[in-house]
């Protein structure tokens, strides 16, 4: 007697867990919603060139090609920085009249030499006077350049580099 009622519960609750998987798997198949979009809604993108080609040296460097949006001048418009290999400045660019102009010597990007490669960016207000500064590593070490009112000042963090890790020897 106990046996069949706990057969009869058993398929009791098997037949709850069908309905309950069913009653989901109908859910996520179905199509109750509208997809279509009308194809004048559809944005549509041009390629805008950007005079910008890294360079890497795969015996003395990383492959690394850092980059970042930075909102330099407080415009409410962002610019893009580019990390330059050896042998290669870091370049800003800005979007202007349909097209990006390297903007580098405008806000004082200073020159990084040919001598590293940049393998990072971070981009925040570091001095908290309300314009984004950036915070470039480079296989010796970090700089922080500060922004002041769109224009760059650079600043050598004091960061030991183990001499081990060196690609250029």
């Amino acid at each position: 007697m106990l046996k069949k009622i706990l057969k009869v519960i058993g398929v009791i609750i098997l037949l709850l867990i069908i309905f309950v998987l069913g009653f989901f798997w109908r859910d996520s198949v179905s199509d109750k919603y509208d997809i279509t979009i009308d194809d004048s809604k559809i944005p549509l993108f041009e390629e805008i060139a950007l005079d910008f080609k890294h360079q890497y040296n795969g015996e003395k460097s990383l492959p690394l090609a850092p980059s970042a949006l930075i909102d330099i001048n407080n415009d409410h418009v962002d610019e893009v920085f580019f990390g330059g290999g050896m042998n290669q400045e870091d370049a800003i660019f800005a979007y202007r009249n349909n097209k990006f102009v390297n903007i580098s010597s405008e806000v004082n990007l200073p020159k990084k030499g040919n001598t590293v490669t940049t393998v990072g960016i971070v981009s925040a207000d570091f001095d908290n006077n309300g314009f984004t500064d950036i915070l470039l590593g480079r296989e010796d070490g970090l700089t922080i350049y500060y922004n002041t009112d769109g224009k760059f000042t650079p600043k050598k963090i004091d960061t030991p580099i183990n001499e081990n890790q060196h690609l250029q020897d």
